[in-house]
This record gives structure tokens, C-alpha cells and sequence, in this order.
């Protein structure tokens, strides 16, 4: 019998940490403040946990307003412009950009006419409260800006079934009205 090799045992890993096997939670919250309840409403955030335990955001929905997807972005602010922005916040934030088209509206509104905008918040954990640094980029310096802060209360979390279970829609089928 040969030995397994390391690349090997890589590899396997790699595949059962793909996105695949993350595991998606949706977590609820309560808008807080009149920033908050202005900009989005009441929130539900789309949370991936990979198999080894990471975390990352990839969608707001809001009740006002389109859903947000989002990209972590770790490279537009340098760790020093965010910490001198963000102050007493900047120790465990990720930052995530907003998607361009999705999130046209969200940036105008929130950081008077940019057309892209940025948020920053801590890894979302169950049963905590949630702070939003909504960001964008200064043109000149291309310095990260502070536009709202945006204060949410726990409120539960969602589990949603494992579609791959779920029966497929025949496209092709006819379809009656109702």
C-alpha cells in the first residue's frame, strides 16, 4: 500500500473547504438610531462560515432599499488610515466593498453623491449587537472617509434548509395561472 502524500491531503482539504461546504446563517437585526432606521431598516445579514471556522458577510438585505451583496475588500485602506478613521472600532473590522450597481443608490445616499461606498464591521456573531462603518474613498488621497455609522440590535438567526434537497423546477414545464 503507498503512502498518501501531502499535496495530496492539500488537496482533499482545499475541496472540503471550498464553498460548497460552507455553511450559510442569516442573522437579524434591529435598526437602531435614526441613521440606521433611515438607510436600511431592519437588516438581515447572509453570514458564510467555512469549514474551518472563518467567517464573512456576503449580503445585506435591508427592508429599505436593495439587498447588498458584498466582496471583502482588505486592500482598497491600508490598516493604518482605517484605524485613524475608525478610532476605538478599528481593532477586529473587516471590510467589505458594496457591490456597484446593487449598492448605486445606498452610496449616494449615504456618503453625499460617491458613487462607490465601503463598509466596515466587526466578524457578526450570534446574539451581539452590530456597528456599520459605512465608508468611501477620498479622490484626492484616496484615504478611507467616514460617511454614517450605523447601529443595529440582535433580534435572532435564521437557518434556511439545504436547497441541494429541495425539488427542481421543471423550466421547461407548462405553467398554469392561478
Amino acid at each position: 500500500m503507498k503512502p498518501i502524500k501531502p499535496m495530496t491531503i492539500a488537496v482533499a482539504l482545499a475541496a472540503l473547504a471550498s464553498p460548497a461546504a460552507a455553511d450559510d446563517r442569516y442573522y437579524a437585526y434591529e435598526a437602531e438610531g435614526a441613521a440606521a432606521r433611515h438607510r436600511t431598516g431592519d437588516l438581515t445579514l447572509a453570514v458564510a462560515r467555512s469549514l474551518f471556522g472563518g467567517t464573512r458577510a456576503t449580503t445585506v438585505f435591508r427592508r429599505r432599499g436593495a439587498d447588498l451583496p458584498l466582496t471583502r475588500d482588505e486592500r482598497t485602506f491600508p490598516a493604518a488610515a482605517l484605524r485613524a478613521v475608525l478610532r476605538a472600532d478599528a481593532g477586529a473590522v473587516s471590510v467589505y466593498a458594496v457591490d456597484a450597481a446593487a449598492g448605486q443608490g445606498f452610496a449616494q445616499g449615504a456618503c453625499d453623491g460617491s458613487a462607490r461606498a465601503w463598509i466596515a464591521m466587526p466578524t457578526p456573531q450570534p446574539y451581539r449587537n452590530l456597528r456599520l462603518h459605512v465608508l468611501k474613498q477620498d479622490p484626492a488621497t484616496r484615504a478611507p472617509v467616514l460617511c454614517e455609522t450605523l447601529e443595529y440590535r440582535w433580534r435572532a438567526e435564521w437557518d434556511v434548509p439545504n436547497r441541494t434537497r429541495l425539488p427542481r423546477e421543471d423550466p421547461q414545464a407548462a405553467r398554469e395561472p392561478f
